[in-house]
């Protein structure tokens, strides 16, 4: 049987939160430095460790290293057979302070020629200027923990053309381009005295209609990233709110931008990122307009399916299915068949897992791996889990 709990690596990037994962996990931050994601998973780059338990001490390995020695008894046959032995998703807690960058992730066959041919050019994979640090796509799912703003997506043509068409000359000369795929590409070529015309209009009080939803966070993150062209993406991207909850769903080639919040986020098992400003890191915007799709989007929130006991947050992602778990007073026991290599892990109360062989439990901030050889297990207590696993495997 193959339940284990995880420790999981904490990323530091700069824009993330330092108190954030300390509130909602109790996860300590003594260095002070920001948190902004929790993994959990087998990334070769940050994979989550197995913790030693009473009955096997030695049993420090990391979780990628764990799957390899026996992929269907952890991961299912179906999964095992059809992602080659590896887990498929990566599973995160992400805290923003401030504004990720403006970026798209690449398709399955965009990840894999990348790949290739920045292997064949011999970049190191941790090089500043690579761009494809895996062969994988990466569609993802953010549910979030807190009050959640994202942009997601072109809005219409008309409706980019209305306000950049107020903004100076150069905002006039983008607004002549007849897709948003050519306003998109001229944008980004445009001479930096122009984008400072645009920016600096685009700041102005009344130029901008009354009520725009991007107004705001175009004037807040040029404050934050002076001088950058990726300050203008909440006029021309959707601006999403979400509430505690709710969650999103960005399918490769959709150009987004996480802004502030704390969120449970699945993606494809993949660290590809295509960068298109509001960031130090390396932009690289031929290979980010060859991956992008330029339809226009209304902004959705995935519909949530199954029961306020146990929902779930179905995509069309072969990878991943995420899931929250709510065990009250009133309802504090569910029976459950396995799934391919399910990460759980607890955000409120105390639960405990139980099966055949044995049982553990689970406090706040606490996660716990379930390979698919485990049978059937039951969650009993007061608590709120979040769950990924793999789709088609065993039960919901």
């Amino acid at each position: 049987m193959s339940v284990y709990k995880l420790t999981n690596p904490v990323q530091s990037y700069s824009w993330g939160s330092r108190t954030s994962l300390s509130e909602i996990l109790g996860i300590p931050n003594l260095s002070g430095e920001p948190q902004a994601e929790l993994w959990m998973g087998a990334h070769p780059k940050a994979p989550s460790r197995i913790l030693p338990s009473a009955t096997d001490s030695a049993l420090t390995v990391s979780l990628d290293k764990l799957i390899s020695r026996d992929p269907e008894a952890l991961l299912g046959k179906t999964g095992a057979s059809l992602f080659g032995g590896r887990l498929p998703y990566l599973f995160k807690v992400l805290s923003a302070a401030e504004p990720l960058s403006i970026q798209a992730h690449p398709s399955l066959g965009q990840a894999r020629e990348g790949f290739e041919r920045e292997e064949k050019a011999g970049i190191p994979w941790d090089a500043p200027h690579r761009n494809y640090k895996d062969p994988n796509h990466k569609p993802e799912i953010l549910c979030a923990l807190t009050p959640f703003k994202a942009l997601w997506g072109f809005r219409s043509l008309d409706a980019i053309q209305a306000v950049f068409r107020n903004l100076g000359t150069p905002g006039e000369i983008l607004c002549r381009r007849d897709t948003i795929r050519s306003f998109f590409l001229a944008l980004m070529e445009m001479k930096e005295e122009g984008v400072k015309e645009i920016l600096e209009a685009a700041v102005k009080p009344g130029i901008i209609p009354a009520g725009h939803s991007g107004a705001a966070w175009a004037a807040r993150l040029q404050n934050l990233y002076p001088g950058d062209r990726g300050a203008l993406a909440p006029l021309y991207l959707n601006v999403v709110d979400l509430e505690p909850g709710e969650a999103i769903f960005i399918p490769s080639g959709e150009l987004h931008a996480y802004l502030e919040g704390t969120g449970m986020e699945l993606m494809a098992n993949s660290d590809n990122v295509l960068r298109g400003g509001l960031t130090p890191k390396h932009v690289d915007i031929p290979e980010l307009l060859s991956v992008l799709s330029f339809e226009s989007r209304e902004p959705s929130r995935v519909t949530v399916t199954g029961t306020p006991a146990c929902a779930l947050y179905p995509v069309p992602a072969r990878e991943f299915m995420l899931s929250r778990i709510s065990l009250t007073r009133e309802d504090p026991v569910q029976e459950r068949e396995p799934r391919g290599g399910e990460i759980f892990l607890c955000l409120a109360g105390g639960v405990s897992l139980l099966w055949s062989e044995g049982g553990l439990s689970l406090e706040r901030g606490e996660s716990v791996f379930i390979g698919a050889d485990t049978g059937a297990y039951r969650l009993e207590g007061e608590g709120i889990l979040f769950g990924a696993s793999i789709p088609g495997e065993g039960g919901a």
